[in-house]
This record gives structure tokens, C-alpha cells and sequence, in this order.
């Protein structure tokens, strides 16, 4: 049985914008000497600083204050290690001291392929034969580093697909640690 196809004036291209804000570790030593220079400036040079770092990073990012503070976190110990108390730096220089920390990362720089179409769980709001549905691709960004990215559209009756605007703004995922396992319970589960 043959299948015909029909190709759609539809092209998905790579978007060099869409960063996400990496953790970035230049090495203990640089670090050590980062975070004595970020001692030396005074609160007034900091909170200067740090304006304009956020006036850089704050259109590209959700929450880049968080995002900021988890970086500098990850030096609390090398800090302490120094001879300074963490606890006792000001909100503004350990935003200063994570905004040093931080890469952004082009997920898809490079390229968009590997395309996979799935139905979207919600349906609601479509008229009369629309599917909403969830496009997904393998995207390649600065030194050929995969992601998977997602895209939703909506086909028509006429299998026309209508692409929604990716977001601009991108998050790296938490990743959480179970210290257990749970094989137990998928075992129990398999025996049902």
C-alpha cells in the first residue's frame, strides 16, 4: 500500500536566543581570587555592579536573582574554606559572586532535528477538527551538546499545523536525588 505525502511550507530553525543560565566553575584558584576582589569592592561598587549585570541577564531569564544565589551557594564551602563567613556577605555580593558563576548555554544554537509529533493531553478550547498537539526535536547548541526542546501547534481538519511561539524564556530542570530505590514498589506493583 502506498502513502502519499505532502510537504507543508512549514521550517523549523534553530533560535540562538533561547539561553539557559548555567553554573559556571572556572577553578578554585580564579575563584578564590574572584571572590577576594568582590571583597574588596564596597556595598555602593557591588550594588552598582551587580545593576548592571542584572540589566544584561534580566531579559533573557525568569528569575536570574535565584538563579544567581544557587551559583554562588555552590562556593559557600570554598569560601569558608578561605577564612570568610558566607552567612555574614550581603544579598547583593552573593548575587554578584553567582552572576560570576554563571554561562549562558544557546540550547539550539546549531540545530533542530529528530522531529517527534505526540497529542497533546488538553483538547480544550479547539474547534470542530483541530488536534493540539506537542512537537518535540533534538537540539544542538554550542559545542554540540543535545537537548530536547518542545514545541506545541495545532493541526487543522486539513492537517495544516499552526506553530505556537516557543517561550523565550528557558529553565534548566531540577534534578532531584533519591537516596533509595524503588524497586520494592515496582515490585509490588508488578505482582497486582
Amino acid at each position: 500500500m502506498a502513502v502519499s505525502v505532502h510537504r507543508k511550507n512549514l521550517f523549523f530553525k534553530p533560535d540562538s536566543s533561547r539561553v539557559v543560565a548555567r553554573f559556571f566553575n572556572n577553578g578554585d584558584p580564579r575563584t578564590i581570587n574572584l571572590v577576594h576582589r568582590i571583597i574588596g569592592l564596597n556595598e555602593i561598587e557591588v550594588k552598582r555592579e551587580l545593576e548592571i549585570t542584572f540589566q544584561e541577564f534580566v531579559g533573557r531569564h525568569r528569575n536570574i536573582s535565584n538563579i544567581f544565589l544557587k551559583h554562588a551557594n555552590n562556593y559557600k564551602n570554598l569560601i569558608q574554606s578561605i577564612g570568610f563567613n558566607y552567612d555574614d556577605f550581603s544579598l547583593e555580593r552573593k548575587l554578584l559572586i553567582g552572576s560570576y558563576s554563571t554561562l549562558e548555554y544557546a540550547i539550539e544554537s546549531a540545530a533542530l532535528f529528530n522531529p517527534s509529533i505526540v497529542e497533546d493531553f488538553d483538547q480544550s478550547f479547539l474547534a470542530e477538527g483541530e488536534k493540539r498537539v506537542i512537537i518535540s526535536f533534538r537540539a544542538v547548541g554550542e559545542g554540540h551538546l543535545s537537548s530536547i526542546v518542545f514545541r506545541k501547534g495545532i493541526l487543522d481538519a486539513s492537517n495544516n499545523l499552526r506553530v505556537v511561539e516557543a517561550a523565550k524564556h528557558l529553565e534548566l530542570p531540577e534534578i532531584k536525588k533519591r537516596n533509595h530505590t524503588i524497586k520494592s514498589v515496582l515490585r509490588i506493583k508488578w505482582k497486582k
